[in-house]
C-alpha cells in the first residue's frame, strides 16, 4: 500500500496537533516524540515492505498492521482537530455547547489512545526483519514458437530499424502496460534475420530496479565485451565504451528502462553517439513521458494482443498437445477465460499455466471465477510485473491510485469528477508554486494516462480490469466495493463504494453501521 505516503503527510499535521493540544491542557508531550520517532523509523523501511509483500505474505500482513495503526493516528488528528475548533471563537456558542457534550470525555481517552498507538508501532518495528527486497532481471532469449499475434508488430519495429535514421544514435521507445508484451517484441526484433545482419553488433541490458548512469554503462560494457569489469569509475569506463563501439553500427535494446531524468539520459548516451551512422537503441518503457525524455524519433504503443492471438496462446499453455475439441466442456471454458484476460498476453499464460495437465471442469470453473492477481506469487510474475509500475509512482500518486480501487470494473467515468474526488479525500497535495489543488489534480490524472494506468476516450477514462485488481490489491482492507449480495461487514473499510441496483432493499445497507472507522461512501450509477 501508500503507506510511505499515508505517514508523510500524516506526521506534521498529527505533530501539530498533539503538540497544541498537550500545550494547552499540561499534558506531557514526551508521547509525541515517541510517536514521531516509530513513525520516521518505519517509513524507512516502507520501499522494501511494498515490494517485499508480493511474495511474502507475512510481509503483506506487516503492511496491512501499519496502515491501520497510521489510520487510527489519523483518526486522532482528526479528533484533535474538533477539539480545536470547539475552542476557537468563529464556533457558534450553541455549536460549541452540543459537541462538548458529546466529546465529554475526550481529555480522559486522548493519551490512552495514543499509547495504545505507540504501543503497536513498536511491535511493528521490532517485526521489521521481515522487510527484503530482490532484484529482478531479463534476457534476450526467446522461444518464437510459444508467440503468438505479434509478428505485425514485429515487422513494424523492424522497418522502423532499418529505415533512414534522423538521428546518431536512433532511439525507438515500444510502449505498453507490465505484461503486454514489449520484451517479448523486443526480443523478436533483436533475432530477426534482417536485424542481425544489419548491425555489426548487437547488446541486451535489462535496467534493473534502482540502476543509475554507471551500472547501466557497466552492464552495457559488459554486454559488448563479454567480460566482468572491474572499472569503478564513470569517465574512464565511458571512455572504454566509446572505444568499443566507435565506427561499429550497433543495436541496443535497454529493456524496462526508468528514467531518472534528461540529464541521467543525456549521460548514458555520450559514448553511444561514437557509434556508425544507422546506429539505434531500442527502449522497452510503460512510461509515454520516458518516450519524450529520451527524444526517440518513434514511439510504438504495444496494442492489446488479438483474441485469435490469444486463443492460441491459452491452448498452447493449457492443453499443450492435446485436442481441446475433445473436452468441449474444457474448451468453452477457456474462451470465458481467454475473455477475461482482455488481450494481456501474460494474463493469458499465466491462467492457462495453471491449468496444464489438469481436466477437472470445477478447478477450470476455480480459475475463471478468480481474479488474476489472486495467483500465487510462485506460479505467475503478473503481480510483481504490476507492482513496478505501482512503485515507480510518486508517492501522492500511490494514495489516488489506490483511491481509484473504488470504481466499478468497467465503469466510465469523467476526469473532473476522478479530480474533484481526490480533492475531497486530501489526496492532492498543495503546490509549492501558483498551481491550484485541481491543476496538481490534472497533473496526477494525465501522468497516469502516460503510464497506460488510466484509459482516456474522449472525456471519460476507464481502467483496464487487471489494473482495476491491483488498486484494489494495494488499497487492501480498507477500500472496498460492494458487490451484489454482498452483506458482510469488513471491520477495516475506511472507503465504501458500492453500484446502485435497481429495486434495492435497505437491508443491503444494514451492514454499513458495522465499519466504524468509515470515511467514504461512494455510490456509482449502473
Amino acid at each position: 500500500m501508500v503507506i510511505s505516503e499515508v505517514v508523510k503527510p500524516l506526521i506534521a499535521p498529527v505533530c501539530m496537533a498533539i503538540f497544541t493540544f498537550f500545550t494547552r491542557n499540561d499534558v506531557d508531550a514526551a508521547i509525541l516524540e515517541e510517536l514521531k520517532t516509530q513513525v520516521l523509523c518505519l517509513n524507512s523501511f516502507l520501499g522494501d515492505a511494498e515490494e517485499k509483500q508480493v511474495s511474502n505474505p507475512g510481509v503483506k500482513i506487516w503492511v496491512d498492521e501499519l496502515r491501520e495503526a497510521v489510520y487510527d493516528a489519523d483518526d486522532v488528528m482528526d479528533q484533535l482537530a474538533a477539539k480545536h475548533l470547539i475552542g476557537s471563537t468563529i464556533v457558534l456558542s450553541k455549536v460549541t455547547d452540543y459537541l462538548n457534550c458529546i466529546i465529554e470525555p475526550f481529555d480522559e481517552g486522548m493519551k490512552s489512545k495514543l499509547n495504545r498507538i505507540n504501543y503497536r508501532l513498536k511491535s511493528l518495528a521490532h517485526n521489521r526483519s521481515l522487510l527484503g527486497l530482490k532484484e529482478g532481471g531479463g534476457t534476450c532469449l526467446i522461444n518464437e514458437a510459444e508467440v503468438y499475434g505479434r509478428d505485425g508488430d514485429r515487422d513494424h519495429v523492424v522497418d522502423t530499424l532499418l529505415s533512414e535514421p534522423t538521428c546518431l544514435p536512433n532511439v525507438i521507445a515500444v510502449v505498453g502496460m507490465a505484461g503486454m508484451g514489449k520484451t517479448t517484441l523486443s526480443q523478436m526484433v533483436y533475432h530477426h534475420s534482417a536485424v542481425k545482419s544489419n548491425f555489426n553488433v548487437r547488446s541486451w541490458v535489462y535496467i534493473s530496479d534502482g540502476s543509475n548512469v554507471f551500472e547501466v554503462t557497466k552492464k552495457i560494457y559488459e554486454s559488448l565485451t563479454y567480460c566482468n569489469c572491474e572499472i569503478r569509475d564513470l569517465n574512464t569506463l565511458q571512455m572504454k565504451l566509446q572505444l568499443v563501439l566507435h565506427n561499429k553500427k550497433f543495436l541496443l535494446v535497454l529493456d524496462d528502462y526508468w528514467t531518472g531524468g534528461f540529464l541521467d539520459w543525456d549521460l548514458l548516451k555520450r559514448p553511444l553517439e561514437s557509434g556508425k551512422h544507422g546506429s539505434c537503441i531500442i527502449v522497452t518503457t510503460r512510461n509515454r513521458s520516458v518516450a519524450l525524455t529520451i527524444h526517440a524519433a518513434e514511439t510504438y504503443m504495444l496494442p492489446r494482443l488479438e483474441d485469435e492471438a490469444c486463443r492460441k496462446l491459452f491452448t498452447h499453455h493449457a492443453f499443450r498437445s492435446k485436442d481441446p475439441e475433445k473436452t468441449p466442456a474444457l474448451k468453452d471454458i477457456g474462451e470465458e477465460i481467454v475473455k477475461k484476460c482482455k488481450g494481456h498476453p501474460l494474463s493469458v499464460k499465466a491462467l492457462a499455466s495453471l491449468l496444464t495437465f489438469n481436466a477437472e471442469v470445477k478447478d477450470w470453473n476455480g480459475v475463471l471465477q478468480s481474479k488474476v492477481l489472486n495467483i500465487p506469487a510462485n506460479q505467475s510474475n503478473i503481480l510483481h510485473s504490476l507492482m513496478l509500475s505501482y512503485r515507480y509512482l510518486p508517492g501522492h500518486m500511490k494514495q489516488c491510485f489506490a483511491y481509484c480501487s473504488l470504481f466499478p470494473k468497467g465503469h466510465k467515468e469523467s476526469k473532473r469528477n476522478c479530480i474533484h474526488l481526490w480533492m475531497a479525500e486530501g489526496l492532492l497535495p498543495e503546490s509549492k508554486n501558483e498551481e491550484t489543488t485541481e491543476e496538481v489534480g490534472e497533473k496526477y490524472f494525465n501522468e497516469f494516462s502516460s503510464r497506460s494506468i488510466l484509459q482516456v476516450e474522449n472525456s471519460l477514462f476507464y481502467m483496464y480490469d487487471l489494473m482495476n485488481d491491483l488498486a484494489q490489491y494495494v488499497g487492501g482492507q480498507f477500500f472496498h466495493k460492494m458487490e451484489p449480495n454482498d452483506h458482510q461487514s469488513q471491520n477495516k473499510v475506511r472507503h465504501l463504494s458500492y453500484l446502485l441496483e435497481e429495486f434495492e432493499g435497505v437491508e443491503k445497507f444494514v451492514s454499513i453501521f458495522q465499519l466504524p472507522h468509515l470515511r467514504t461512501f461512494l455510490p456509482f450509477a449502473n
